[in-house]
């Protein structure tokens, strides 16, 4: 009886997957019901890149990444700057964006001018300052979201190299009870996390293909120079 219903419940599946694409194998057994486990989707925004490079670059770079500015009224924004700006350096790190990547946190966000000093006095060729324009926790219940801006500088024109804005965000969707199962989502204990990673490796992509000297402007659609 519980093969035939499973086997009733793969054919709904197939049938409504115009609606439920997303809907995983994972599911959980019971007397009357199967309940599917779906991870939460990140949604994200078309990431537009206000300033980038003309040409890809010649050599291999040395970036020095600092916490982010936190621009709205939250509580210990330093701490959540210094979190977001490290999660962000990590994520980069483990996509091996630029060669050499080191994050510094000893001045809190630095400004243009500190940031500069320091990056010169370390040998890099850039500095990374990033803003966290909306933050919203909602943790493991509620829905989360993320907005963030980072700017990428020369330190020899001290001028913007890029500048790119994205945002994401999960929604706690509701259980849906179809009539033979159940679809509930999955939430992670950190939203947050899981948001930032995407964002993180969203804008990773052409940054890496820039500075690995590779075509990086194929697809991206630029707001101005």
């Amino acid at each position: 009886m519980y093969k035939f219903l499973l086997s009733i419940v793969i054919l709904c599946l197939a049938a409504c997957s115009t609606i439920e694409s997303k809907i995983e194998q994972d599911f959980e057994p019971s007397l009357d019901t199967l309940t599917f486990y779906q991870s939460p989707v990140v949604e994200r925004s078309a990431a537009p890149i206000y300033v980038m490079p003309p040409f890809p670059a010649k050599t291999a770079l040395k970036a020095v990444f600092f916490p982010f500015y936190v621009r709205e009224q939250v509580e210990k924004p330093k701490v959540i700057g210094d979190t977001i700006g490290y999660l962000f350096w990590q994520a980069w790190v483990g996509q091996g964006v630029f060669p050499a990547m080191v994050y510094e946190n000893k001045f809190g966000y630095p400004g243009k001018e500190k940031a500069r000093a320091y990056a010169m006095e370390k040998g890099a060729d850039l500095y990374v300052l990033g803003q966290l324009k909306h933050f919203l926790d909602g943790g493991s219940q509620g829905s989360s979201s993320l907005a963030i801006q980072v700017n990428i500088y020369s330190i020899y024109s001290n001028k913007l190299v890029w500048t790119m804005e994205h945002s994401g965000r999960i929604d706690n969707r509701p259980d849906v009870d179809f009539v033979l199962f159940k679809r509930k989502t999955w939430m992670p204990e950190s939203p947050l996390y899981v948001i930032l990673n995407a964002l993180a490796y969203d804008l990773a992509m052409p940054v890496k293909k820039w500075a690995a000297g590779q075509d990086f402007r194929k697809g991206l659609k630029p707001l101005r120079y």
